[in-house]
């Protein structure tokens, strides 16, 4: 009876051991194993969490960000805690690799004025995802002393070698040097625009009497160093248009090559994200290059103005009577800041 009981006993002293031994087991078989032969393309954006193959019994920060701003091979020191230990390491090892080729937006027509002096490779908004200079050259033969049309293509390779192509074609046009003009042409398009560069001022002329003479809208505009003097005839329009410097401009009008009437810019093709610290700077030299304007003013330039108005930039100390309109500022605590209060879109909150 006895060796019965004892036997009992030590059968139950045995089954405990055994369900300890696999609780502790489990406690203290922890790992944390990283996925093998990584490779992320630079300037990139991950997350220690995609590339956790397994991860037992530890806590780890999933979400650190895995650095690609440089080449090569490279290395992550990763801290985690088991639930014996609470100080360890491990080091996950990654390949940081440039594969993707540069991106090239440029129109497929550029129209230029005939002895221009704008870089045709400033026509064009290369970006790569090293971000870092990309080597753009044009790939033909034109010339912009001569009046014609010129099929080109750009090309663009990065510091990894990876080469993008695009084709396009070069019109250089004759164009009027006076610096004014009050006859309409023949074609009688309604407006004839004038462009004070020193003054920041815009000024739209409608016929009378057959004549540009009559005075119909003024805006106050910003210019900039690039801004050329000369006559020009409008091409192209864009309801949303890709500018320098990584940002976007409403209802864009080109005036000659890279030069636009266009809206203060936005960071992203969003009507909310306004910079509205360069739409307080309307009035004074604040571009590079192109015709500013709050969105109400550029929005009736591209509804009323056609294709082929003839715009003529100067400069001049005087602007002969005309008054120039006073811009109400953006309050930097507004909460509507991103959006142009002129904008007629209903969704302005303003």
């Amino acid at each position: 009876m006895k060796r019965k009981k004892l036997k009992k006993k030590y059968l139950f002293i045995s089954l405990v051991i055994i369900i300890l031994i696999v609780i502790a087991f489990g406690f203290f078989n922890s790992s944390l194993i990283f996925k093998a032969n990584v490779k992320v393309q630079i300037n990139s954006h991950h997350t220690l969490k995609e590339y956790i193959k397994k991860s037992k019994n530890v806590t780890v920060d999933k979400t650190q960000v895995i650095n690609t701003a440089k080449l090569g091979k490279q290395s992550l020191v990763v801290n985690y805690q088991t639930k014996i230990s609470k100080n360890q390491q491990k080091t996950f090892k990654y390949t940081v690799v440039d594969t993707e080729k540069p991106t090239i937006s440029i129109d497929e027509e550029i129209v230029l004025a005939k002895n221009s002096k704008d870089n045709l490779i400033s026509q064009a908004i290369v970006k790569d995802n090293s971000l870092k200079d990309v080597q753009v050259t044009i790939i033909g033969d034109y010339d912009l002393t001569k009046a014609g049309e010129y099929k080109l293509k750009i090309a663009a390779i990065d510091a990894s070698g990876n080469k993008a192509t695009k084709d396009f074609t070069l019109k250089v046009e004759e164009t009027q040097n006076s610096a004014t003009q009050t006859k309409a042409d023949t074609n009688q398009l309604p407006y004839y625009i004038k462009i004070n560069r020193q003054q920041n001022v815009v000024m739209v002329y409608g016929l009378e009497n057959g004549e540009y003479t009559k005075l119909v809208k003024v805006f106050t505009c910003s210019t900039g160093k690039a801004t050329p003097v000369g006559t020009f005839k409008t091409t192209d329009k864009y309801e949303w248009r890709p500018l320098f410097g990584d940002v976007y401009g409403q209802y864009a009008t080109r005036i000659t090559g890279s030069i636009l009437f266009h809206s203060v810019p936005y960071t992203k093709q969003s009507k909310d994200s306004l910079e509205w610290e360069e739409y307080n700077k309307l009035g004074t030299p604040a571009s590079m290059g192109c015709i500013r304007l709050r969105v109400v003013d550029v929005k009736w330039i591209y509804d009323n103005c056609p294709k082929g108005t003839t715009v003529t930039i100067y400069d001049s100390d005087s602007l002969e009577g005309i008054e120039k309109p006073v811009i109400k500022l953006i309050d930097e605590n507004s909460q509507n800041k991103g959006w142009d209060p002129t904008d007629p879109d209903p969704l302005n909150p303003w």
